[in-house]
């Protein structure tokens, strides 16, 4: 219940080697993985990778994934405020003769500290990004171990937003809606999505809607020379935990028959009924007038 119950599995990642996965995914006997996706301030894409690799976790790995995110304060800078060490929810700062001092054993690397730092004093470490990045993807795979060949992954690839889900706000949809997608291969699915993500017209009035047609969205939030999201869907493939080719095929949608929208829908059956009531009371009284003329 607090996120510790969980399953070691051993990965060969070039970050990890182990991944905890929760126990309740762990002990089931398919795994079918339904994400909203949206884009992401830190991961570039909140599509299915970055469901496993974090939403399939213990606390034990989501740790593991976030210290490649730990930040390094400026003293020069720091004017003691304590922003940081009030929001911290591992208590790993502390104000130290008018400066804040952070403890790395105990940081988490939520980052919340550098949200909330008035003065620009908290700066991620540059050339951490990738090790952030490979660690997602190599708990995915931790995930997808558990699961050979009884795995799906659906895409809710609607209401794509510049933020995840995790804030209150997400802010407006910036392309229209594309539909759901649907693979056994968890990086097809997400190069699909992105590249359909990226190829429809934005919104008008959105906040994109002044970039480049072929824009790549990911790289809003991308740090130069850093690591990309693309660059994970390259190192999975590279690992051979999925592949970034894929052929897109569309469903047609089919209009059900009476017959099947009756039997499926207690609604639509009780307006069949009604149909079916009414056109009986008027053959009745069809009757009954001529019967009377």
């Amino acid at each position: 219940l607090v996120g510790t119950d969980a399953y070691r599995v051993e990965v060969e990642g070039d970050v990890l080697k182990e991944v905890y996965v929760a126990s309740a995914i762990y002990q089931s006997d398919v795994l079918i993985s339904v994400d909203h996706t949206t884009m992401h301030p830190a991961f570039g894409l909140g599509g299915n990778i970055k469901n496993l690799g974090m939403g399939a976790v213990s606390k034990q790995t989501k740790i593991k994934i976030h210290r490649h995110e730990i930040p390094v304060f400026d003293p020069e800078l720091c004017k003691g405020c304590g922003n940081c060490a009030l929001v911290c929810p591992m208590e790993a700062v502390h104000i130290e003769d008018g400066k804040a001092v952070l403890d790395e054993s105990k940081c988490a690397g939520c980052r919340m500290c550098m949200e909330v730092c008035p003065h620009d004093a908290i700066k991620r470490v540059q050339g951490s990004r990738s090790d952030f990045f490979k660690a997602m993807a190599d708990a995915c795979a931790g995930v997808l171990k558990r699961f050979p060949g009884k795995f799906l992954a659906v895409n809710i690839v609607m209401d794509v937003t510049l933020d995840c889900d995790c804030p209150e706000q997400q802010g407006r949809p910036v392309v229209p809606d594309i539909g759901v997608l649907a693979s056994r291969d968890i990086v097809a699915i997400d190069k699909a999505s992105l590249d359909l993500i990226c190829s429809v017209p934005k919104y008008p009035l959105s906040v994109v809607a002044d970039l480049p047609q072929d824009f790549d969205l990911t790289q809003l939030h991308r740090i130069p020379k850093e690591f990309s999201f693309r660059e994970v869907l390259e190192y999975m493939e590279s690992k051979g935990w999925g592949s970034t080719s894929y052929e897109l095929i569309k469903l047609e949608r089919r209009r059900p028959s009476l017959k099947e929208r009756t039997k499926f829908s207690p609604e639509l059956g009780y307006f069949e009924r009604l149909k079916e009531k009414a056109r009986r009371i008027l053959e009745r009284r069809k009757v009954q007038k001529d019967g009377a003329s």
